[in-house]
């Protein structure tokens, strides 16, 4: 899609769509798996549209972009409440889509102010919201083209539900891999819009460069002692975001524990640099850096993400390291569970983790922390204090999460120190 900026025009009429959306209230009839499809009009592009919030709070309407988009909704609703929190997060957002939502005004930044008031809108409790998701990236805000083909979603959505109403097994095809698709054609000026059922298969599965070898690091490893040792290896995207881009990003870490103990024995920290398939081509050479400076390598390795799977698969051969895949890492579920809570805490908010008096010991354990939390408040403090369209927002916010990442770094630091 083009990456110009939307016009008045195109604005308006995602907001008046919107306005439909909030007055029909859809989640209240159809559910998230109800899906339909969408011819986009201008390029041909196909989209999905899930209409969430029957069963929660969260009211929203997402079109998932592609084939690609729709089988990793179902996927991720086919597998989702199996995974841990964190890595179905990551599940969540990194599935490329946009998406209209209903949110708190707290939740919107000054350029969705800038918007709503060019356009002389006015909310009161829930404040319209659009962004686009895409792997390993903020949601950010929407181009012309996006703001086109999410219009042309939401105007459809009133008819689908109404039709759906009458009869519940409308968007039901008697052939798999077959989707009811609103497609247009121009009656004059206008469009005009009528079902089809459309063939959409899912995308072929995009092959994975081979691992990245260093061999010298390879030799090296082979002459390491083997013992007991039992390990569990995760990679996964942190939910923290780090704003040193123009479009900040979200970090992934590869976290090393004893499968008895739960410890952690090593870990770090990465992020996307040019594609995710370099960054994961990269993460078989990082473990084996973990495991030589422990002076030692495992006879067993279990990890969850069958991409690592399979890319451990012919080094660990080589090596002669027992390799199984699994979903459930127990190990490392109450760390996960941790960085969950740390990550997804809302900024004005972080601090409030570490009152008390064991999340105290952990702060003066770790040298540095205490200053860092300290100014931390103090942001915190200032943020809650001023506007959500005030100037200097953006300035704090900004330190907000270079303190933040600073908490990480030296919290990650120190428990590398202390596997060493």
């Amino acid at each position: 899609m083009e990456q110009l900026l939307p016009t008045k025009e195109e604005w308006q009429a995602l907001y008046k769509a919107m306005r439909q959306i909030e007055k029909l209230e859809p989640w209240k009839s159809i559910g998230e798996t109800n899906i339909f499809g969408i011819q986009n009009p201008d390029t041909g592009e196909l989209g999905f549209v899930s209409v969430m919030g029957m069963w929660e709070e969260y009211t929203a309407v997402a079109l998932y972009l592609g084939a690609a988009g729709l089988y990793e909704f179902l996927n991720f609703e086919a597998t989702g409440a199996e995974l841990h929190h964190l890595v179905a997060a990551e599940g969540l957002v990194s599935i490329r889509h946009l998406q209209a939502s209903f949110e708190e005004r707290k939740f919107l930044a000054k350029e969705d102010h800038a918007v709503i008031k060019n356009l002389g809108l006015k909310f009161r409790n829930t404040w319209p919201f659009f962004r686009s998701y895409e792997a390993g990236l903020s949601p950010w805000f929407l181009n012309a083209g996006e703001v086109r083909f999410l219009t042309y979603a939401l105007e459809q959505v009133p008819d689908i539900v109404f039709r759906f109403q009458r009869d519940v097994f409308l968007l039901e095809c008697d052939e798999v891999e077959h989707y009811l698709v609103r497609v247009a054609h121009k009656d004059d000026a206008a469009l005009a819009w009528h079902d089809e059922v459309l063939f959409v298969p899912p995308p072929e599965e995009k092959l994975l460069p081979p691992a990245e070898v260093d061999q010298t690091l390879v030799n090296a490893i082979k002459k390491l002692p083997k013992g007991r040792l039992e390990v569990e290896i995760d990679f996964f995207m942190l939910t923290q975001l780090i704003a040193d881009r123009e479009r900040p990003h979200f970090p992934y870490i590869l976290m090393i524990a004893d499968s008895q103990t739960g410890r952690i024995i090593g870990q770090k920290v990465v992020a996307v640099e040019t594609t995710h398939e370099v960054m994961y081509t990269q993460v078989p050479m990082n473990i084996l850096r973990q495991f030589a400076s422990l002076g030692a390598m495992p006879r067993r390795i279990d990890t969850r993400p069958q991409w690592l799977y399979q890319m451990l698969k012919p080094l660990l051969k080589e090596l002669k390291v027992e390799l199984n895949q699994d979903d459930y890492l127990p190990a490392l579920e109450d760390v996960q569970d941790g960085l969950m809570e740390f990550t997804q805490l809302d900024k004005t908010e972080m601090s409030s983790l570490f009152e008390g008096d064991h999340m105290q010991k952990v702060i003066n354990t770790i040298p540095g922390l205490a200053e860092l939390f300290e100014q931390l408040q103090v942001l915190e403090s200032a943020v809650v204090d001023l506007e959500p369209d005030s100037s200097r927002l953006e300035e704090l916010m900004k330190e907000l999460n270079q303190i933040q990442v600073a908490i990480m770094q030296l919290t990650s630091d120190y428990m590398s120190d202390q596997a060493d």
